[in-house]
């Protein structure tokens, strides 16, 4: 099997990223993905980054408050998930 990687990046307006986590682990689980771990930082006054460790690689999420934007990072080494989660995110369109 040869290895490969595929690689997801999108720019997002700014939301609660409570409430973007929550809809991405619902996204990572429809999407069969095997959620292994997860990690969380608050900064102060203002920001939020956090990433899902997967058993096919990961998932990050970076808010930029100045700029009013989030930028989301998927990358995994399995297709199939990768394939689901892409099609749906482009469904919700994030207009969250």
């Amino acid at each position: 099997m040869k290895a490969q990687m595929y690689d997801y990046n999108i720019w997002i307006p700014n939301m609660d990223h409570e409430k973007l986590v929550a809809i991405m682990r619902k996204l990572l689980i429809n999407s069969k993905f095997g959620i292994m771990g997860f990690t969380d930082c608050e900064f102060h006054p203002q920001g939020y980054s956090c990433v899902f460790l997967l058993s096919e690689s990961h998932l990050a999420i970076h808010t930029f408050p100045e700029e009013n934007s989030i930028n989301l990072q998927l990358s995994s080494c399995v297709a199939e998930p990768f394939l689901k989660f892409t099609r749906m995110i482009n469904i919700l369109e994030l207009g969250l």
